[in-house]
């Protein structure tokens, strides 16, 4: 199996990407995708937002890091928050 990615030139969704699936028989199997999950007018929610951060944090205390980017407003100096302890 072997997948491929090209842009489309799409004046409405200049983001737009044809995925394609190659099966071992030869077989294909196609989809444009216009609209990603995470794009501005398809934004994560705060739940997959959250998996995608522990996905890319996992060696990290990323529960808490996690909890102080979202609330990074009220922090009162910035060295808080990246200091895991």
């Amino acid at each position: 199996m072997s997948v491929g990615l090209s842009h489309i030139n799409q004046r409405e969704y200049p983001e737009a990407t044809q995925i394609t699936i190659t099966m071992k028989s030869g077989k294909k199997v196609s989809q444009v995708v216009k609209i990603y999950t995470g794009m501005p007018n398809n934004p994560m929610s705060q739940q997959q937002l959250y998996e995608k951060f522990v996905l890319c944090c996992q060696r990290f205390d990323y529960s808490t890091l996690f909890n102080r980017l979202l609330h990074c407003e009220t922090l009162t100096d910035s060295k808080n928050l990246t200091a895991l302890k």
